[in-house]
């Protein structure tokens, strides 16, 4: 059975572009290990960058099979999103929805890295999680 999600992998196609830019958004804490770059948040789970070809390799998939995916941090504070956001965006990233209100009552923003990944930070009043 399985337990939580311990690592989340992201094809990049320029491991040094992404490994930098995680590197910046991400505060500098990373380990690199070949053709993989980890990046360890704060609830446990890491990002793993891996460079595209080898990521499909290594799964025994083609590399146009692995697409961008959408991201979700939940953040403990409005403030927190503000912050997260800045950061993200001052490392390179592209903003896609400044942070503002969402209509369900929470706090959001989102951006995408350098490989189209979308990432949302959000802040919740009512967690469901």
């Amino acid at each position: 059975m399985m337990e939580s999600i311990s690592v989340v992998s992201l094809a990049v196609r320029d491991l040094p572009e992404a490994d930098a830019f995680y590197r910046r958004a991400f505060g500098g804490k990373a380990e690199r290990k070949g053709s993989v770059s980890y990046f360890r948040l704060p609830a446990g789970v890491a990002v793993a960058v891996v460079e595209r070809q080898a990521l499909a390799d290594y799964l025994g998939v083609a590399a146009s099979s692995l697409q961008a995916t959408v991201l979700s941090v939940n953040l403990k504070t409005k403030d927190a999103v503000d912050t997260a956001f800045a950061t993200a965006i001052g490392a390179g990233g592209t903003p896609c929805r400044a942070p503002a209100k969402a209509d369900w009552g929470g706090y959001v923003a989102a951006f995408t890295d350098p490989d189209g990944h979308i990432w949302e930070f959000v802040w919740n009043p009512r967690p469901f999680l």
